[in-house]
């Protein structure tokens, strides 16, 4: 295996270490503080040399020296008065400052001298603050288990508090550590909960950088595609909230971004965004790590193994175990690409030890292979041989893991958007017949009181409620034809997904996962598509064809480009504001592959066709494949061939969106015949009304 492989291996757990840190806007500014200093005495001015040393823990302006600073003046001053609460924050903020230095065994020094006096004090603030860093800590030195029970101990306290800030950072951190376990459901729970917290409290950069998290716990699953699409979100919303990343010096957004485009081997993309993130952050050791693993994916063996090795001494003293294994690892690969397979060995080895003791399982699949090659390249044949075994057990059991929770996911986000069809549906139905039965209600003791009190207006008054009951009655149809077209539609969405589905299942099955995993990419934006549609009875009709567009490509991937497929469409039809209903032409479609193009011998070709004439658009989808009687003839004499249900529903919507339109649509369908009369395909055509948004 190649190193450029190796490298994204482990760049999938490893590749985006932190989850993006809060930027806490400061409530005062650090030159008021220290002007405010000199007229301070006793506790007033411990609390502002506390308040000055936490005023550096936030983005842009962390500097742990001066964090440390003004923490080491507030444990003098604390002492000489002995006021214990101002030196244990003291403590807790060189803890802090520890942790930014990353000497992490001094930082839990710090930290657990202000954890017991808190416990002491029965300080909830401080005993959650102190856990949340410890958690942090732990992370680092990859005790997992060590870790949540911190940031559990620590979430009530926040939660009780009402402390949104601690809170959203403490679900930023769970979400980060249960993905690096591969725990991708609690994972998500908490980064969702974080990203909640954050939009809940309008602070931008935070809600950017949860998007940010998000984004990374899809690449940890392996679905790269979504991951860049949270990214891309993230971009858009620092856009449109004015957010200064150069300003901020914020590089949590462009890192990740370079490292997921390396997994997609888009080595250009991925320099781009890296060099940007360390012109943001110049000093950002694990910046640097991140672009030299794009050189070693470029085979630039000589650029990047200095940046692996430089930091790896600095990690051993201070204990930073999750970044060392990291680095080692890089180290490892690059020597043995340089053909120095026993000083990469070494390297190897340790990187491995540290994995297996975090139980990274990422971690530990990479080293297997990693070790795997050198052996072999060794010529070790019974030690490559063990480990390439270890490779190839341990990597079926993630990819299969990963590979669930991503169905999983979409198969919820299916259920969910079913649920809220039918709920809504039932609920338009009951308001419905509550309106009916007021106004019936009213219209009868309307009319009770005027034929009592208004005998000689009697003519006058029969015409007057002989039209309103005609228009109630018009009315009612036409909500009636809404909430049937609202059914269908929610009906059409899990028949599309369980067809997809099953296809998704054909490759599992035939042991096919790169397809699989190639498909669920594409199908996930599909899924996501429909999702967003299927909540409205129009859509764009240039969203339609973008629809259709990724299932044909979706079925011709399916079927090996059993056939070719072409959408004509005219240069002076505006999609961008004409409006169908959803999911209108996929069913057609699908019925032309299956019915038509699969069961041919021969290659086939779908030709799609939208034009207008005067009020009504017409969709021509033709194919030439087998014809309907064939196709009749081979369903009869076998139960496997597929069946669309689609076809009927998609029909009956198309004739309520007539009756809603009061325009007039159809469907109409002709067998095609060659120059001797035999069957040579299926033309089916649409009327429309146009509808413009």
């Amino acid at each position: 295996m190649t190193p450029a492989r190796i490298i994204t291996l482990l760049s999938v757990c490893l590749g985006s270490w932190f989850p993006s840190l809060a930027q806490h806007p400061p409530i005062k500014q650090i030159d008021s503080l220290e002007a405010l200093l000199p007229s301070l005495e006793g506790v007033p001015r411990i609390t502002c040399l506390n308040d000055l040393s936490e005023k550096f823990w936030w983005p842009p302006t962390v500097v742990p020296d001066s964090i440390s600073k003004w923490a080491d003046l507030a444990v003098a001053e604390s002492r000489k008065i002995n006021y214990t609460h101002g030196e244990t924050t003291a403590y807790m903020h060189l803890g802090v400052s520890e942790i930014y230095r990353k000497n992490f065994l001094k930082a839990q020094y710090y930290l657990r001298l202000a954890l017991a006096a808190y416990e002491k004090e029965q300080d909830e603030r401080g005993i959650a603050w102190v856990c949340l860093w410890l958690g942090q800590t732990h992370y680092s030195e990859n005790e997992f288990d060590s870790s949540i029970v911190y940031f559990d101990r620590s979430l009530p306290y926040l939660q009780r508090s009402n402390d949104w800030e601690g809170e959203g950072k403490v679900g930023a951190w769970l979400g980060f550590v249960y993905e690096t376990i591969g725990n991708y459901d609690s994972s998500f729970k908490y980064c969702y909960s974080s990203l909640a917290i954050r939009e809940k409290m309008s602070d931008h950069v935070c809600v950017a950088a949860a998007l940010s998290n998000m984004g990374r716990l899809y690449m940890v699953a392996g679905d790269n595609e979504d991951a860049l699409d949270y990214y891309q979100q993230s971009l858009r919303y620092v856009k449109t909230h004015e957010i200064d990343l150069a300003t901020s010096n914020w590089n949590y957004l462009d890192e990740p971004i370079g490292i997921v485009y390396r997994l997609m081997h888009r080595m250009d993309s991925s320099l781009y965004y890296l060099e940007y993130a360390l012109k943001l952050d110049p000093t950002n050791t694990m910046t640097k790590v991140s672009l030299g693993e794009t050189l070693l994916s470029q085979e630039k063996y000589a650029e990047a193994l200095p940046i692996f090795l430089e930091p790896i001494q600095r990690f051993r003293v201070g204990n930073d175990e999750w970044d060392l294994m990291r680095v080692l690892n890089d180290a490892a690969q690059t020597l043995e690409a340089q053909k120095d397979h026993k000083a990469a060995l070494t390297y190897a080895q340790e990187a491995l030890m540290l994995a297996k003791m975090g139980n990274v399982r990422q971690a530990i699949m990479a080293g297997y292979n990693l070790l795997a090659t050198i052996y072999r390249n060794l010529n070790q044949i019974d030690s490559a041989f063990i480990y390439q075994q270890k490779f190839v057990s341990l990597k079926d059991s993630l990819q299969n893991s990963r590979f669930l929770w991503r169905l999983n996911n979409y198969k919820m986000q299916s259920d969910y958007a079913r649920k809220v069809n039918q709920i809504s549906a039932l609920d338009r139905e009951n308001r419905l017949k509550e309106e009916n039965l007021r106004r019936e209600t009213f219209t009868k003791w309307g009319l009770a009181a005027c034929c009592v009190a208004l005998l000689a207006l009697g003519y006058f008054l029969y015409r007057y409620l002989t039209l309103k009951r005609k228009n109630e009655k018009l009315a009612f149809s036409q909500k009636t034809a809404e909430l049937e077209m609202k059914v269908l539609r929610a009906q059409m969405n899990p028949h599309f997904i369980f067809n997809s589905l099953n296809s998704i299942n054909k490759f599992i099955l035939e042991s096919e996962r790169l397809k699989a995993s190639e498909y669920l990419g594409k199908f996930s934006k599909l899924m996501r598509s429909i999702l967003q549609n299927s909540q409205v009875p129009l859509i764009l009709m240039e969203t339609e064809i973008q629809s259709l567009s990724l299932y044909l490509e979706l079925e011709a991937l399916r079927f090996n480009n059993h056939f070719d497929y072409k959408i004509s469409i005219p240069s002076d039809l505006d999609l961008g504001s004409l409006k169908v209903p959803p999911l209108l032409l996929q069913p057609y479609a699908e019925n032309a592959i299956w019915h038509g193009l699969m069961p041919k011998p021969a290659k086939g070709k779908l030709d799609i066709e939208v034009t207008r004439e005067e009020n009504h658009l017409y969709i021509r989808i033709c194919d030439d494949g087998i014809g309907r009687s064939k196709s009749a003839e081979m369903r009869r004499t076998s139960d496997g061939i597929h069946k669309s249900m689609g076809l009927q529903m998609t029909a009956e919507r198309i004739a309520l969106f007539g009756r809603l339109s009061r325009e007039g649509s159809f469907v109409k369908i002709l067998d095609l015949a060659d120059s001797d009369g035999k069957p040579a395909g299926t033309e089916v055509t649409l009327k429309i009304p146009v509808i413009y948004d």
